[in-house]
């Protein structure tokens, strides 16, 4: 009977231990779980977020673009951003650099489909907010379908 027990309160534990998350927030034509507390902003071909304490930053920008591969798109920023060499997202066609933008530290996400560019950007002290930017970038999407292919 102790171990019936146990395991719901178990379960009940691991639950109210996960960081608190908004439910899923319309951003323009795109769709977030935002994690609770951020502020969440729209601009022009996507959103952007910023941490509570606005220590990090994560945001998402589509565009078209004329470079046929994300390889060529992000070693061309990387290079205009003074970053390092890209290198190839496993399991994806996308290639993250780093780069240090008026003196604060970004890793840039680079992925080129048809004509467009999705650019996933994270600045700041991120570290501490691992857990929360990994759930924004697993969550992210688009009604867009033109868009939401970029996510796969």
């Amino acid at each position: 009977m102790k171990k019936l027990f146990a395991l719901p309160l178990f379960l009940l534990l691991m639950l109210l231990s996960l960081p608190a998350f908004a439910e899923m927030t319309t951003l323009g034509k795109f769709y977030v779980d935002v994690p609770a507390n951020w502020i969440a902003s729209e601009h022009d071909g996507g959103f952007s977020l910023t941490s509570p304490d606005g220590k990090c930053a994560a945001g998402v920008t589509i565009r078209n673009t004329t470079e046929r591969d994300s390889l060529s798109f992000a070693s061309t920023m990387s290079k205009l951003m003074g970053g390092t060499v890209p290198r190839k997202v496993p399991g994806s066609s996308a290639f993250v650099f780093l780069a240090d933008m008026h003196g604060t530290p970004t890793e840039n996400v680079v992925h080129v489909l048809d004509g467009q560019v999705l650019l996933f950007t994270v600045s700041g002290e991120g570290e501490q907010y691992l857990e929360q930017l990994n759930r924004i970038s697993a969550t992210m999407n688009s009604s867009d379908p033109a868009y939401a292919r970029m996510f796969k």
